[in-house]
């Protein structure tokens, strides 16, 4: 899984599509900065990512333990919750690909994913239950928010050895 868009830190935002165009990487950096922008008080977030993608220094070194960084900054908010899917899991419902679930107070729920070349919304009760429950397995697999922040922090201390 993916910490798409919204959750990454502004430097690797830069480098990470090899699919977009390097003429339209200040485009694609600027719009994944201002989503970050929605990460703000009075809403509450909720991540799953899988270890794996936690190990996989996107952008060179410097760049993915800023990432690495930036994501144990935003772990810490209250009203963010991160976790992380340990690769003992193996296959799970999660590895079907990401989505994001989007609730809303006086709305139904909507179901968004994304592609190189697509965004899709669903807001049939289907997709809606079907995400859901994955959501629900995902919580059910995944590491808490503190067992989380420790796999982070030790990737991170790790990287030290990957850097000489």
């Amino acid at each position: 899984m993916l910490l798409e868009g919204c959750s990454r830190s502004t430097s690797s935002g830069r480098t990470h599509a090899p699919s977009v165009k390097p003429d339209d990487v200040p485009t694609v950096a600027a719009a994944r900065a201002a989503r970050a922008n929605m990460l703000e008080p009075g809403r509450k977030f909720t991540f799953f990512v899988h270890e794996q993608a936690l190990w996989l220094p996107v952008g060179g070194m410097e760049v993915w333990r800023e990432q690495l960084a930036h994501l144990l900054r935003m772990s810490v908010r209250k009203y963010i919750s991160l976790r992380v899917v340990p690769r003992s899991a193996g296959m799970h419902a999660g590895t079907a690909g990401d989505f994001r679930m989007m609730k809303f107070p006086k709305y139904p729920p909507v179901v968004y994913v994304e592609s190189v070349n697509y965004c899709l919304f669903f807001d049939d009760a289907d997709t809606i239950k079907i995400n859901d429950d994955i959501l629900t397995a995902l919580a059910a697999l995944a590491l808490t928010e503190e067992e989380s922040r420790a796999v982070i922090d030790n990737i991170l201390e790790g990287s030290d050895d990957r850097l000489a």
